[in-house]
């Protein structure tokens, strides 16, 4: 699964199924990223959020499209990035993150993938990190029609796996995760929620 064919387009596309939301939609990690020592990002896309990033000692840019990956170097980031072009699930780190951000990472697989995503990042995360997810999720009948077009377009485009919308959120804590904060855009149609790992007792 790569978005090399459609990442000259990815943003505008975007612009056409969020309109003057995208930017907001894409940024709304940003502040609770503030101060954060080790940032990783998952499948980031074309790198906007790096434009609002501020505080951060260190990001790791992980994604699988060369074609993204140079998109957001163009971006001239005033942080220090390091730009990993890998599959996140046979990527291998010795690093813990206090922050993991997977922005419209996590819809693209089916329910093993999925859990597999979940768990790996429950593992590189600092005993106190933070997963943000930014997401979509069930909404009215023709946003999830939408969704339904998205999965056609990337599965013909990009060879996305999944081929449906999984209740992401149901998933993240049923793998030990509590939701710390959230909030909504688009009519509740995406959330940016905020989890940590329970402790373990």
């Amino acid at each position: 699964m790569s978005f090399d064919r459609v990442a000259w387009i990815y943003d505008r596309l975007a612009g056409l199924v969020f309109g003057s939301q995208w930017d907001q939609v894409q940024l709304a990690s940003a502040g609770n990223l503030a101060g954060k020592s080790r940032v990783l990002i998952v499948g980031g896309g074309t790198g906007l959020l790096l434009d609002a990033l501020h505080g951060v000692e260190k990001v790791v840019f992980l994604e699988l499209s060369e074609k993204m990956i140079t998109r957001s170097r163009n971006r001239g980031s005033h942080l220090q990035v390091d730009y990993v072009r890998a599959d996140f699930f046979q990527w291998e780190t010795s690093e813990k993150f206090d922050a993991i951000v997977m922005p419209f990472f996590l819809d693209c697989f089916g329910t093993e993938k999925l859990d597999s995503a979940i768990f790996k990042a429950r593992a590189l995360l600092v005993e106190q990190g933070e997963l943000h997810v930014i997401d979509f999720q069930s909404a009215s009948w023709w946003k999830n029609s939408l969704i339904r077009v998205m999965y056609l377009f990337f599965r013909l485009f990009s060879s996305l796996e999944g081929k449906v919308l999984l209740k992401i959120d149901g998933a993240i804590q049923s793998a030990q995760f509590r939701q710390k904060a959230e909030t909504f855009f688009c009519d509740k149609w995406v959330f940016y929620s905020v989890y940590q790992p329970n402790r373990i007792t």
